[in-house]
């Protein structure tokens, strides 16, 4: 066991101190009673996420913990595990929690009346956060463990249409426990509950665009292998298996991410008419960082009907002086000086460099005589191009 323990890196990020020392604040009245409250916190979720981590290493993966600012994570890599070793290493955190919460509570009725007050008080406080813990833990709520449970016991049985009626399902409880929290003035649960319902309705809106090829082992190895090729500096390779997936899978989340990545790789290599070939398919269900590529790659290939029909859109979603500047220059182009006026002011705001030389380019060219274009000029002290 104890080999197994230093196997396993712990890191704690600072943000997580604010988190401990938000809860002892809220439920301590003196300085040591704090101390003792953020002692606990740290002991219990440490115990907590090594049920995980052990378990796993245990199915001999690799496992790392770590202490953020909404509680503990324990992350994985090694190789896939059934269902059944799933399910067993996300049930034995609670079930680890449980048992310290357990040996708490015997301490206490058994040695109480023989221990000081702060060794009372730390056993009562341990006894209280794992036992609350355990319980909202549980409630299948996903990314929760109780979730985690009901999201791999659904996709066991019914398989893709199971891990989508499981997250409908969180998002619902998720849902109904934060307005139940706010309703009894439990303030941070609350808040909390929200912020999984949110999680949870982000999840399931991603697992309805997932097909049956999704699940396929071989393409998912295919998507990884291709990441990993990319890291590596293997450009062509990643290529070629990102163009293999775009064919062989006809839809779902495989084929969209395969999309968004080749697209990436063709951008970065100066190929705009292949990435608007990717793209301008999805443009309507494209987020933030894709739709700036596709405005890119529209410049670049004077394509401007998409600058005018999702430029504001891709900023909107993802606001960068980049993607303020394309939309300034299609307008440019178009001799509309009024939205090339508003973009440029927009690019101004997000920090753009070098103005100055951007003005100069032939991309403004069509609006040098307009009274706009020279008023805005004077405007900012920026010299007449």
């Amino acid at each position: 066991m104890f080999t197994a323990l230093t196997k396993i890196p712990v890191h704690i990020q600072p943000t997580f101190w604010l988190l401990a020392a938000l809860i002892a604040w809220m439920n301590a009245t003196g300085l040591l009673e704090i101390f003792i409250w953020v002692g606990v916190i740290i002991l219990s979720i440490l115990i907590h996420e090594y049920g995980h981590a052990l378990t796993a290493v245990a199915f001999k993966q690799r496992a790392t913990i770590e202490l953020v600012m909404y509680g503990g994570v324990t992350r994985r890599s090694g190789k896939p595990l059934s269902k059944w070793q799933e399910f067993i290493i996300v049930f034995n955190g609670p079930l680890f929690g449980a048992l310290l919460g357990a040996l708490a509570y015997i301490l206490l009725k058994n040695l109480g009346p023989h221990l000081n007050a702060i060794s009372v008080y730390a056993l009562t406080v341990t006894f209280y956060i794992n036992t609350f813990w355990t319980i909202l833990n549980l409630l299948p709520v996903f990314p929760l463990d109780g979730g985690q449970l009901l999201v791999i016991s659904m996709q066991g049985i019914f398989g893709l249409r199971g891990l989508k009626i499981a997250l409908l399902f969180s998002t619902i409880i998720a849902l109904v426990a934060g307005v139940t929290f706010f309703a009894i003035s439990a303030l941070l649960p609350g808040i909390i509950f929200i912020m999984l319902t949110m999680e949870s309705y982000r999840h399931w809106r991603s697992a309805s665009s997932m097909t049956p090829t999704d699940e396929n082992p071989a393409y998912q190895q295919q998507i990884r292998l291709a990441d990993s090729l990319i890291k590596e500096g293997d450009i062509h390779g990643a290529e070629k298996i990102l163009e293999g997936l775009t064919i062989t899978t006809e839809k779902g989340v495989i084929h969209d991410t395969a999309i968004i990545n080749l697209s990436n790789l063709y951008f970065k290599q100066g190929r705009y008419q292949s990435t608007l070939s990717l793209l301008k398919p999805f443009a309507d269900k494209l987020d933030g960082q894709s739709l700036a590529l596709l405005i890119q790659s529209a410049l670049h290939a004077n394509e401007l009907d998409l600058i005018t029909q999702y430029g504001n859109r891709a900023y909107q979603e993802l606001p960068s002086y980049a993607t303020a500047l394309a939309n300034a220059k299609c307008y440019a182009r178009l001799n509309q000086a009024t939205p090339a006026v508003g973009w440029i002011q927009c690019a101004m705001r997000d920090g753009i460099p070098n103005i100055k030389d951007v003005l100069h380019s032939p991309d403004f060219d069509l609006l040098r005589t307009n009274e706009n274009w020279k008023n805005f000029l004077i405007k900012n002290h920026l010299p007449p191009s």
